[in-house]
């Protein structure tokens, strides 16, 4: 049905498509107690109907006029009305294939006349669920569908960006300026705060979803300075709230409230400037309890980590702006990073084991996001590089002496094939070392490649150099055992990600050490000839080479 409508809309008289377009309608109406699955298919037919005659049928964009019948009667019929309104919204976002200018038009004329009444219709009911504070099976069926029709109004394409540009987290939500008394009145924030403190799992989720949305409308939207720093600061009080009580933490109990919570943090900072948040009264406390919060997020990686790059992104647009604020919030900022680099660290070190039992996704196996996620790390690691630097570099030496222990325990059974008794846990602790090696080598890497050359301090070179050398002495101790190693202690797997954690050192040390600025790096330089006689770029790009090649060989 929806293709033939499709295909032979055009076809139809006015009188035809405004007659198809009622009887859907009175369809959906009469029959409320239908399964789920058809009403979804008549509902998007409606849309489809909607979308396709709104340029040439001026009766088809009173759309709540036509749909009020459905919220004068039951739950049922209201929660029909509401997937409806959802649906159109859906349809009218979807870009059109066939006519891309009608398409426009029809999405343009909708959000000019019925989004915003729509909207406000939504907000409205919502607020009329919160205080019924009635919790019944038909009525958390209502919260969601308000909830799913709230999203969808704030998600529409406003301004016909491609779809790449205009999806989730990438940036500001481009309200129309109709929009403005929404956000500078306090009842939106005041009503979607209090849904989530008071609603339960999946209707809280939801909220918190929108509570998202709500953080990432356009700054320009408001009218004042004085009105965008009364919406933002009472953002700021909610989250505060929300990490320093019981009852929030409570909520974020949920993995759900939580993966949503750490995104409105990320698109928070995304949209509004540091110094605009600072500006409220405790903003130190707030800087302060999302700080303690990231720490609780990357120790909750196994449980939620899809989380824990909206963290560091919102770290990362934080150093970002950190010439707009007082030299004191600078200060007490980049002191912060110095235990977030600690925890990252441990916790990529923990998850090792965890990986290897199958409790959890192994963040190797994906090198991209992988690489996103260190060099986001290393912006924050080298904010405060004199502190962090040293914590990185003894937790590798660390794990660079406990694996040449290991070696050592083994070495008297080099010449054996067969695995000895007690073979296997010194087999599963040198796995676990060699990949936190691993780990540690792409950490190092990622700093090393962290470094921004008209930034860089020569403490902050040093630092490099004594990284790049404990690495470079890790590369040499593992040519010499492969060719050592008995075949039962031997780990394709294994293999290949130090391999290529290597690799990946290499081409971070040669974006920032290697090229017409070397000459600037004196530090780094210098400690490569005092531990490995390395004095030049050239000889650098010689050992590399060499890796290269002998990698090629054994392959």
């Amino acid at each position: 049905m929806k293709t033939l409508v499709e295909d032979h809309f055009s076809t139809f008289t006015t009188a035809e498509q405004h007659g198809l377009r009622s009887f859907v309608l009175q369809y959906i109406y009469q029959n409320p107690d239908l399964p789920q699955f058809i009403h979804a298919a008549q509902t998007q037919l409606f849309a489809i109907i909607t979308k396709l005659g709104w340029n040439g049928n001026e009766n088809f964009q009173p759309l709540l006029d036509h749909l009020q019948v459905f919220f004068q009667h039951g739950i049922g019929h209201r929660i029909l009305g509401l997937k409806i309104l959802t649906s159109v919204i859906t349809e009218m976002n979807i870009p059109g294939t066939r006519n891309i200018v009608n398409h426009r038009r029809s999405a343009v004329g909708f959000r000019d006349s019925q989004l915003l009444p729509v909207f406000q219709t939504s907000l409205a009911m919502l607020r009329t669920v919160l205080q019924s504070r009635l919790s019944y099976p038909e009525t958390e069926k209502l919260k969601e569908s308000i909830l799913l029709l709230m999203r969808a109004c704030m998600t529409y394409d406003f301004i016909g960006a491609l779809q790449e540009e205009s999806s989730e987290d990438t940036g500001a939500i481009q309200v129309p300026t109709t929009w403005r008394a929404v956000f500078e009145q306090p009842g939106y924030l005041d009503v979607l705060w209090e849904c989530w403190k008071s609603f339960s799992s999946p209707g809280s989720v939801l909220v918190m979803g929108c509570l998202s949305q709500a953080a990432s409308v356009r700054r320009s939207i408001f009218s004042t300075d004085d009105a965008r720093h009364t919406y933002i600061h009472h953002i700021v009080r909610e989250i505060v709230l929300t990490l320093k009580t019981t009852a929030g933490q409570n909520k974020l109990q949920d993995a759900g409230n939580f993966h949503e919570f750490c995104r409105m943090l990320s698109r928070l900072k995304n949209t509004f400037l540091l110094s605009e948040i600072c500006d409220y009264n405790d903003s130190g406390q707030w800087i302060s309890a999302i700080g303690e919060f990231t720490v609780q997020v990357f120790h909750s990686w196994k449980w939620s980590p899809g989380s824990v790059p909206y963290l560091l992104t919102f770290w990362n647009k934080t150093l970002s702006s950190l010439n707009t604020v007082k030299q004191e919030t600078e200060f007490f900022i980049e002191a912060i990073t110095v235990n977030l680099s600690r925890e990252y660290l441990k916790t990529c070190l923990e998850g090792v084991r965890a990986v290897m039992d199958g409790e959890a996704d192994d963040p190797l196996e994906s090198e991209e996001t992988l690489c996103l996620s260190l060099e986001m790390f290393a912006n924050i690691a080298r904010a405060k590089y004199t502190e962090s630097g040293p914590i990185i570099l003894h937790e590798f030496k660390e794990l660079l002496l406990k694996y040449r222990e290991l070696i050592q325990r083994t070495s008297a059974l080099s010449g054996t094939t067969s695995p000895p008794i007690g073979s296997s846990d010194v087999k599963e602790s040198l796995m676990v070392t060699e990949m936190q090696l691993t780990w540690m080598v792409y950490i190092i890497a990622a700093c090393i490649g962290g470094r921004v050359m008209y930034e860089s301090t020569s403490e902050q070179d040093q630092m490099d150099g004594e990284m790049a050398c404990e690495v470079l002495g890790f590369i040499h101790q593992l040519q010499v055992w492969t060719t050592q190693r008995p075949l039962y202690l031997a780990s394709a797997d294994a293999h290949l990600y130090v391999q290529s954690s290597i690799i990946y050192f290499y081409a971070q040390f040669r974006n920032s050490y290697i090229g017409d600025d070397s000459s600037k790096a004196v530090k780094v330089y210098t400690q490569l000839s005092v531990r490995w006689g390395l004095n030049t770029p050239d000889q650098v790009l010689d050992v590399v080479l060499d890796f290269s090649l002998n990698n090629l060989r054994s392959g």
